[in-house]
């Protein structure tokens, strides 16, 4: 079976599937940033926070998981300055959430996937009404 070229593969994923891409990568950061409530308290932590307690390899694996949301916007063809600003709350947990006790808690309350989700969802927002004409 004939594969199709990149701009083709680019340009399917943006229809019709970009939505069911964002609905995967929202499952995904929720389940990183915030899939279980502690109990007695309003925060919730995700795997992110439970294997970071793992030293090395939990920070790994999920800023893992992290560039593969930075990698499917690429795909989805958002600017350059969006993906800087993906990367740089990436590294930010990446950096701060790998000291020990500190970065546990850090990683609790900055919900960077969620963030980078978040900023990939504003940008296709304002590009679809830039698109239909409408003023924001």
């Amino acid at each position: 079976m004939k594969s199709l070229p990149d701009d083709e593969k680019i340009q399917a994923e943006q229809g019709s599937d970009a939505s069911q891409v964002l609905v995967r990568l929202t499952k995904l950061s929720s389940w990183l940033d915030d899939r279980y409530l502690i109990p007695g308290t309003d925060w919730r932590v995700g795997y992110d926070s439970i294997l970071g307690l793992i030293p090395g390899i939990g920070d790994i694996l999920t800023s893992s998981l992290g560039l593969y949301i930075v990698y499917k916007a690429k795909r989805l063809n958002v600017p350059n300055w969006v993906l800087a600003q993906m990367l740089w709350y990436l590294a930010v947990d990446a950096v701060v959430g790998s000291v020990p006790v500190f970065g546990d808690f850090f990683d609790m309350r900055y919900k960077a996937h969620r963030k980078n989700v978040q900023v990939l969802l504003n940008h296709l927002e304002n590009k679809k009404y830039v698109k239909s004409g409408l003023d924001l």
